[in-house]
């Protein structure tokens, strides 16, 4: 029988997770032991693939955070199975290197997710109020034809989108030095869409996520009239940790 595999664990015996696993019939999620200390959290699975769905990945990423709710978790990419269940000694001979890496860089810690957006026309009021250059533009281009000063509106949106580009870069570094200190590691992501500042994935000491919790809702007292706060986490460590098991030849573990 093949195994669909969620994660890798620190345990020794089989265990059952009281969840709904990925698969027709919702298996319970167990701990398959690897040896040395290390098991696979898994479910049987049938077929040639597994489909990705919004509902089997979020399937995947609700047995994670059920499972690390009691244990350190090595999360594995979505898609992950295994031809038979008796691979454990294979796979662990073949992984026990990046497993014990990826381990030392995460246990005791959680992944926390900030991204912060500029509330509606936000940003461009504000550069409009902090440069006088750009406001004269803007007014002396209200009162003419749009036909023709199409090329000077063309400029003027190149000259603005710039000054919320800086705008953007200097506030997103103000608020990571807020948060940067309180984390293990600290990886800012790309920004998605023209109003988000900064996109942060933080990796956090357990006795730290109060203080990043207090920290974040600080700056949600100072700026949440003007920028909005999407704090996500605890979660398993997807941004701080990729792996890839291979019964046969070794993977590295990449942060």
């Amino acid at each position: 029988m093949q195994r669909y595999i969620y994660g890798i664990i620190r345990a020794q015996d089989v265990m059952t997770f009281d969840i709904d696993g990925l698969g027709p019939s919702s298996p319970k999620p167990q701990s398959f032991p690897l040896g040395d200390g290390l098991a696979m959290i898994s479910t049987p699975f049938s077929g040639e693939q597994v489909r990705p769905s919004r509902r089997n990945m979020l399937t995947h990423t609700r047995v994670l955070e059920h499972v690390m709710a009691s244990h350190d978790v090595l999360p594995l990419r979505f898609g992950t199975v295994l031809p038979e269940a008796d691979e454990g000694s294979s796979i662990l001979k073949a992984n026990k290197g990046q497993f014990l890496d990826a381990f030392a860089k995460v246990e005791g810690r959680r992944e926390l997710s900030l991204k912060i957006l500029w509330r509606d026309g936000i940003a461009f009021k504000e550069v409009m109020e902090a440069d006088e250059t750009l406001r004269s533009t803007r007014d002396a281009l209200a009162a003419r034809d749009p036909k023709q000063s199409h090329y000077e509106r063309i400029e003027f949106g190149k000259r603005v989108e710039a000054a919320i580009a800086d705008k953007r870069a200097q506030e997103a570094k103000e608020l990571r030095m807020r948060l940067q200190h309180l984390c293990a590691q600290f990886v800012e992501g790309p920004v998605s869409d023209d109003v988000m500042i900064a996109n942060f994935s933080m990796l956090v000491d357990a006795e730290q996520e109060q203080a990043v919790d207090k920290a974040v809702n600080l700056l949600d007292d100072v700026h949440g009239s003007r920028l909005t706060f999407r704090y996500v986490g605890p979660m398993p460590p997807f941004s701080f940790v990729e792996l890839k098991i291979d019964p046969v030849a070794p993977q590295g573990a990449a942060a």
